[in-house]
């Protein structure tokens, strides 16, 4: 994982950016699961339906399936996240997740921020969000990011298996003990 948290990523064939996809990497663990990304960020007009909440960054959605537990996980880690049934025509069913604090949000995006903040469904229609799972505390910070990238848990190829991770995690602290030692020298 990059140590700047801006820096852009392909996930699944889709664009999110590092600070992003710690957030859903937490949100992952709380949720016992892959959350699938369906569409990501940086997609300036990619679809028409998003009315430009995904053309900058912190923005993603995912498949509809468990979508209470996926909401409340992703509300959890500092989304304003929402579960959006289908619109014939429009969309299909999916979970619809924009990063509270986000340095790089479309103005659009913002806007659902302010609206999940008001306790509102963050479309047009202002409508009382009705999903599971609200709070106004939970932030996945900046600050947060680096700490989970200095003690090495996003990174997606040693996650995966956690006998990995453990070793990578030994190797680290030798490496700071040795330069601890030959600092000393």
């Amino acid at each position: 994982m990059p140590s700047d948290p801006y820096e852009r990523i392909v996930v699944d064939g889709k664009v999110l950016d590092a600070l992003t996809l710690g957030a859903i990497k937490r949100a992952e663990a709380i949720l016992g699961r892959k959350i699938p990304i369906v569409q990501g960020s940086y997609n300036a007009g990619g679809v028409a339906a998003s009315a430009g909440t995904h053309d900058f960054g912190g923005v993603f959605d995912t498949i509809a399936g468990g979508h209470d537990d996926a909401v409340k996980a992703l509300r959890a880690v500092g989304f304003a996240a929402w579960y959006r049934p289908t619109l014939p025509g429009v969309w299909s069913a999916h979970c619809h997740a924009v990063l509270i604090g986000h340095g790089r949000l479309a103005p659009a995006a913002a806007r659902q921020v302010q609206a999940y903040l008001a306790r509102r469904d963050g479309l047009v229609s202002n409508a009382i969000d009705s999903d599971p799972g609200w709070t106004n505390t939970a932030r996945y910070t900046v600050q947060a990011f680096h700490a989970d990238v200095e003690r090495g848990k996003l990174d997606a190829r040693e996650a995966k298996k956690l006998g990995k991770v453990k070793t990578l995690w030994k190797q680290i602290k030798a490496i700071r003990k040795r330069r601890k030692f030959l600092a000393k020298r």
